[in-house]
Protein backbone atom coordinates (compact mmCIF):
# COMPACT_ATOMS: atom_id res chain seq x y z
CA UNK A 1 0.00 0.00 0.00
CA UNK A 2 1.20 3.49 -0.78
CA UNK A 3 1.64 5.79 1.70
CA UNK A 4 -1.03 9.23 1.18
CA UNK A 5 1.22 11.61 0.72
CA UNK A 6 2.70 9.82 -3.15
CA UNK A 7 0.03 11.30 -5.75
CA UNK A 8 -1.34 9.21 -7.61
CA UNK A 9 0.66 9.06 -11.49
CA UNK A 10 -3.20 9.42 -13.39
CA UNK A 11 -4.06 12.75 -11.47
CA UNK A 12 -0.86 14.24 -13.56
CA UNK A 13 -1.68 12.64 -16.97
CA UNK A 14 -5.41 13.78 -16.22
CA UNK A 15 -4.71 17.24 -15.57
CA UNK A 16 -2.45 17.00 -19.22
CA UNK A 17 -4.89 15.87 -20.97
CA UNK A 18 -7.57 18.15 -19.84
CA UNK A 19 -4.91 20.94 -20.65
CA UNK A 20 -4.68 19.54 -23.90
CA UNK A 21 -8.14 18.99 -24.78
CA UNK A 22 -8.58 22.58 -23.60
CA UNK A 23 -5.89 23.99 -25.82
CA UNK A 24 -7.32 22.57 -28.46
CA UNK A 25 -10.81 24.09 -28.31
CA UNK A 26 -9.39 27.80 -27.33
CA UNK A 27 -6.90 27.43 -30.79
CA UNK A 28 -10.31 26.09 -32.49
CA UNK A 29 -12.24 29.08 -31.03
CA UNK A 30 -9.43 31.80 -31.87
CA UNK A 31 -8.67 30.74 -35.67
CA UNK A 32 -12.76 30.20 -36.42
CA UNK A 33 -13.02 34.26 -34.90
CA UNK A 34 -10.14 35.33 -37.25
CA UNK A 35 -7.42 36.55 -34.22
CA UNK A 36 -3.98 35.88 -34.14
CA UNK A 37 -2.03 34.82 -31.21
CA UNK A 38 -0.81 38.57 -30.50
CA UNK A 39 -4.42 39.96 -30.83
CA UNK A 40 -5.13 37.56 -27.81
CA UNK A 41 -1.55 38.02 -26.09
CA UNK A 42 -2.32 41.56 -26.78
CA UNK A 43 -5.34 41.17 -24.80
CA UNK A 44 -4.73 38.83 -22.13
CA UNK A 45 -1.63 40.97 -21.56
CA UNK A 46 0.44 38.15 -21.92
CA UNK A 47 2.88 37.00 -25.06
CA UNK A 48 1.86 35.32 -28.08
CA UNK A 49 4.01 32.77 -27.17
CA UNK A 50 2.19 32.56 -23.53
CA UNK A 51 -1.05 31.89 -25.81
CA UNK A 52 0.87 29.62 -27.83
CA UNK A 53 1.60 27.44 -24.95
CA UNK A 54 -1.98 27.41 -23.58
CA UNK A 55 -2.96 26.19 -26.81
CA UNK A 56 -0.72 23.16 -26.78
CA UNK A 57 -1.28 22.46 -23.44
CA UNK A 58 1.64 23.58 -22.23
CA UNK A 59 0.43 25.96 -19.38
CA UNK A 60 -2.62 26.28 -17.70
CA UNK A 61 -5.49 28.68 -18.33
CA UNK A 62 -7.07 30.52 -15.64
CA UNK A 63 -10.83 31.31 -15.40
CA UNK A 64 -10.56 35.04 -16.16
CA UNK A 65 -8.25 34.49 -19.12
CA UNK A 66 -11.69 31.81 -20.16
CA UNK A 67 -13.65 34.96 -19.40
CA UNK A 68 -12.05 36.84 -21.69
CA UNK A 69 -11.18 34.53 -24.54
CA UNK A 70 -14.95 33.91 -24.90
CA UNK A 71 -15.62 37.18 -25.36
CA UNK A 72 -13.13 38.02 -27.92
CA UNK A 73 -14.30 34.71 -29.85
CA UNK A 74 -17.54 35.46 -29.34
CA UNK A 75 -18.50 32.11 -27.52
CA UNK A 76 -19.89 30.71 -23.89
CA UNK A 77 -16.84 30.18 -21.71
CA UNK A 78 -18.86 26.58 -21.41
CA UNK A 79 -17.68 25.45 -24.89
CA UNK A 80 -14.05 25.70 -23.44
CA UNK A 81 -14.96 24.60 -19.99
Amino acid sequence: MMPESVPDSREGKESLLHRKILGVKIRHARVRSGLSLKEVGEALGVSAGLVSDMEFGRRGVSLPQLEVMSFLFNIPVIYVW
